[in-house]
Parts: C-alpha cells; sequence; structure tokens
C-alpha cells in the first residue's frame, strides 16, 4: 500500500501504470487527496468570510 501511495504521489509518470494495475487503490487515493484539499479550500473560504464580516462591522 505504501508503495502504490509512494508511486501516486512522487512518480506521476507512473500514474497510469498505477491506474491500471491497482484501479480501487488510486480512486481511493484520488478522493482522500480531493476531499482534503476541498476541506482545505472551505476552511480558508470560512475564515476569510470572518474576516469580511469583522470589518464590516468596524
Amino acid at each position: 500500500m505504501l508503495q502504490v501511495i509512494y508511486m501516486i504521489k512522487y512518480k506521476t509518470v507512473l500514474n497510469k501504470e498505477v491506474q491500471k494495475e491497482f484501479p480501487e487503490l488510486y480512486t481511493q487515493f484520488i478522493k482522500q487527496t480531493n476531499k482534503k484539499s476541498m476541506l482545505l479550500e472551505i476552511d480558508e473560504a470560512k475564515e476569510k468570510r470572518e474576516e469580511l464580516k469583522n470589518k464590516l462591522v468596524k
């Protein structure tokens, strides 16, 4: 599993090979990665919204 994750993260040339050999793991990894980045974007948007609210209140 760690080897597959390493290949996906650091060997972008191998992504097609990894995707063919381990389609389920590849899909799971992509979903987890996307979910993490989406959560970060949501948190950043919330922080910006709070900052704007605070500026408007002042």
